[in-house]
Formats: structure tokens, sequence, C-alpha cells
């Protein structure tokens, strides 16, 4: 009955480990989705600037060519800055998707740890020391 006893503590104090593990995770995995969406953020401000700069660039330079700043050539050149620019704010868009799909297997994958290590302690074998875990029965 003694080591019957010892596993439901060992398996009690694995859980508890277990959920304040899955909190740091998930405290964690929420403030770098917030980092990845204030860099991407502001990587897609800065897109929105250069484009204005360019496109302010480009019509300088057709109303000094006297070519007109509005109409024909230099409104198909905007539109193709705008286009480039959308496309480059897409793939910003995808990296910072790829990031926080990355984050969110990597925690699913931890998740997957944490249920062998608890399934470890119902099967009899201690459980992991290095992550805060202790087994009573040595």
């Amino acid at each position: 009955m003694n080591n019957l006893a010892a596993i439901g503590m060992n398996m009690a104090l694995t859980q508890e480990a277990r959920r304040r593990d899955d909190r740091k995770a998930r405290k964690e995995r929420t403030r770098k989705i917030a980092e990845l969406d204030e860099k991407t953020a502001k990587a897609v401000r800065s897109e929105h600037d250069a484009l204005a700069a360019r496109i302010a660039s480009a019509r300088a330079r057709a109303g000094a060519a006297g070519t007109g700043t509005t109409g024909g050539a230099i409104d198909a050149l905007v539109r193709g800055l705008e286009q480039e620019t959308e496309t480059d704010i897409a793939g910003l868009m995808q990296e910072r998707r790829n990031r926080v799909e990355g984050l969110l297997q990597s925690s699913a994958s931890g998740r997957k740890r944490n249920l062998l290590d608890f399934a470890s302690v119902l099967s009899g074998f201690p459980a992991k020391r290095g992550r805060g875990y202790r087994s009573l029965l040595d």
C-alpha cells in the first residue's frame, strides 16, 4: 500500500509540475507572438513609409522631366510600386504566420513530452528530475 501511496503522490506532483510548465510555456508563447506582431506591424509601417517616399520621388522625377506627375506612365509606375509593396507585406505576413505555427508546434510537442512523463509515473517509472519533478520513491 505504501508503494501505491507513493505513486499517487508522485502523480500529483507530476501533474502540478506539468500544469506549472504549461502555464509558463503558454505565457512565453504569448509573449513571443506579441513580439512577432509588434515587429511585423513595424515592418509593415516601414514598407508603407518607403512606398510613400518612392512614389514622391517618382512623381518629382517625372515632374522635373516635364512628363507630368499624374496620368499615364506615372500612374502605371505608382501601381507597380504599390503591387511590389503589397507583395513584400504579404511575405512579411506569411513569415509571421510560419513563425507562429512553429511556436504552436513546439508547444504541442512539449505537451506530448509532458504526457509521456505523466505516463511514466503511472507505470511506476520515476519522472524526470531536470524539469522540476521529483520522485518520492527514492
